[in-house]
């Protein structure tokens, strides 16, 4: 794991120091109005370059660093060694046909094959939602199961054809 180290900000926030693999750092400083700063610092700890984002850009920032839009091809291996079992992110858009249903009400299992293995909503991972789990837009899914199960799950959250978001 890589070497972090954490130091309160009083009045400002949190810092937060992310040595990279090539010696230099990674600044980020969380201040208690939501913005972020974000450094890139060499390994004679001058600034390279730096970004700050409001809470929205940096929330949807940490998905993406996350994989929750995109599965680096390390992810995509693991499948392979799963043999035949695929693990596959869903966002549920707020034209979702699933949007406001719960799992079990959905029939999941039985309507594409799949298990909800995870649920991300904001900040928070629920590992293995239960069926009384109620899905909202903005959250993404988080599926198991055979390639054809996967497909039938992303036609069951995907919105019809001609909807007015699409």
């Amino acid at each position: 794991m890589a070497e972090m180290r954490q130091a309160d900000l009083p009045g400002v926030g949190r810092k937060y120091c992310l040595k990279t693999h090539d010696g230099g750092q990674l600044v980020l400083i969380l201040h208690h109005d939501g913005r972020r700063e974000i450094y890139i610092v060499d390994q004679d700890e001058e600034p390279l370059a730096s970004v700050t984002l409001h809470d929205d850009e940096a929330r949807q920032a940490g998905a993406i660093l996350g994989g929750a839009f995109f599965m680096p091809q390390a992810l995509a291996n693991l499948q392979v060694r799963l043999k035949g079992i695929r693990i596959e992110w869903f966002p549920v858009s707020p034209d979702s046909p699933v949007a406001g249903r719960t799992i079990g009400g959905l029939g999941v299992r039985q309507a594409a094959g799949v298990s909800v293995i995870a649920a991300l909503r904001e900040e928070e991972c629920l590992p293995n939602p239960g069926p009384d789990y109620r899905i909202q837009a903005g959250d993404i899914l988080v599926v198991a199961g055979t390639r054809e199960g996967v497909a039938a799950f992303d036609a069951l959250v995907s919105p019809a054809p001609g909807s007015p978001m699409e």
